[in-house]
């Protein structure tokens, strides 16, 4: 088993480079980042872009606007 940093793993999982035996010490993608249908696209020290494909039916509030809880992160 590889013990990666989670800077390092991260990049190699935006690259699609990670294997069975690469891990770090925290689960990535979050359950939460699944959940909202969040994608992490770059990462860097201290730095993290990310993407989320809204949907109506997933994301918004009772006057079919994106949730502002979802973009205050």
């Amino acid at each position: 088993m590889t013990k990666l940093s989670i800077l390092e793993y991260l990049n190699r999982m935006i690259k699609g480079e990670i294997t069975d035996d690469m891990h770090t010490h925290m689960h990535y993608p979050t359950q939460i980042s699944k959940t909202l249908g969040i994608n992490i696209i770059e990462v860097g020290l201290g730095t993290a872009t990310v993407q989320i494909n809204t949907t109506k039916e997933k994301h918004s509030n009772q006057q079919g606007t994106i949730h502002g809880g979802l973009l205050c992160d």
